[in-house]
């Protein structure tokens, strides 16, 4: 798999990557866990979480919705991936097609006529300038992290 430049990656990546991890630790899940409740493997779903890899599939950006008890079209649209319809819709109505690609030229007033129109509710704004990335404790002490230390090393041999 090719390196990802984070100084050239989307910022929806990121910010994915910050969302998925709050909502895993909100829920008290471990990466381990979730990964194989999902169907990924752990090291990815570090990577998504560090910004270092492209968002997965559709369907696999809803699995973990699902199992983290989250919106799944809140972390679709962290994830900047375009649900199937949306896509058809658009390939079926060019007025449509031309509608998306004009959103984001528009300004905040603009766009929530657009939302009040769309019925949908109020959603704080990311700002990049205040996001803060959520803080990772680790619980291995003592005894615990030696312990969790060695058993990484039997699994790189």
């Amino acid at each position: 798999m090719a390196k990802v430049n984070r100084s050239t990656q989307p910022a929806s990546w990121n910010r994915f990557g910050d969302r998925l991890r709050q909502l895993r630790l909100t829920g008290q899940i471990s990466q381990r866990d979730l990964a194989a409740r999902v169907g990924i493997d752990f090291t990815y779903l570090s990577k998504l979480e560090n910004g270092r890899g492209e968002p997965p599939s559709v369907a696999t950006v809803r699995r973990i919705a699902a199992e983290l008890g989250a919106d799944p079209e809140e972390l679709l649209a962290f994830s900047g991936k375009v649900p199937a319809a949306i896509r058809d819709m658009a390939d079926k109505d060019l007025r449509f097609a031309y509608f998306i690609n004009a959103l984001p030229m528009l300004s905040r007033e603009q766009l929530g006529h657009v939302y009040a129109a769309a019925n949908i509710e109020s959603v704080p704004l990311v700002d990049d300038e205040t996001r803060s990335r959520p803080k990772v404790k680790r619980i291995e002490k003592g005894p615990q992290r030696a312990k969790a230390a060695q058993s990484h090393q039997k699994r790189k041999q």
